[in-house]
């Protein structure tokens, strides 16, 4: 048994009462992951063929039964089975991850091109000082940006040599507000923290993206 089902089944073509092929559709819809194999007194193609169409994983004469034969159908029926669930879960875990990479990209673009609007109506106004702030606010959210893709990057290709760092907490929550400025500002929000001085060792990117 292997996953609440079987890791093989070997099924008779000519059973009691129902056919062998009716049986192996049954146990494909049952268990998709189970190896299929259909047993006949005679070689016959079209049988063959009909097992392999049902979702048998092989088809084998009674006659030519041995046990270097079951060796060599299971092995290859786990090698051919299990290629497309491990392509499906690669495909999975990559649409997970690129979900995930926009979602966590999103925030830093946003903030940029709502300092953009600031940084106009700032300088549209006159205020020197004030379109300095903006364009000092802006190049540490594309920093940031830049850090969350190198983070991201060394996870992606599991490259060594990443070191924590040791910053003080309230660095994070400044970072946070400075990313989703635009949403705060839309949403009329406050994020209210009390830090009260304390560090934290962590991988600041990893860290802004879960809070």
């Amino acid at each position: 048994m292997a996953g609440g089902g079987f890791e093989a089944a070997f099924i008779d073509n000519l059973l009691p009462g129902s056919p062998g092929l009716d049986l192996v559709a049954n146990f494909a819809e049952t268990w998709p992951r189970t190896l299929l194999f259909v047993m006949s007194s005679q070689g016959d193609e079209d049988v063959a063929k009909n097992a392999i169409l049902a979702g048998a994983s092989d088809y084998i004469p009674k006659a030519a039964i041995t046990a270097q034969a079951l060796e060599r159908m299971l092995f290859n029926g786990r090698r051919l089975a299990y290629m497309p669930w491990q392509i499906e879960e690669h495909q999975n875990e990559l649409r997970l991850f690129s979900d995930g990479l926009v979602h966590d990209l999103r925030a830093p673009i946003r903030a940029i091109k709502f300092l953009c609007g600031q940084i106009m109506e700032d300088y549209e106004a006159g205020a020197a000082s004030e379109v300095a702030g903006g364009f000092d606010r802006m190049k540490k959210s594309v920093q940031k940006m830049s850090d969350l893709i190198e983070q991201l990057y060394k996870h992606t290709h599991a490259v060594d040599g990443a070191d924590a760092k040791t910053v003080p907490v309230a660095s994070l929550f400044d970072g946070l507000q400075m990313l989703m400025a635009h949403d705060i500002a839309e949403s009329g929000a406050q994020i209210i923290w009390k830090p009260r001085g304390l560090t934290i060792s962590c991988f600041v990117p990893e860290v802004t993206q879960l809070l």
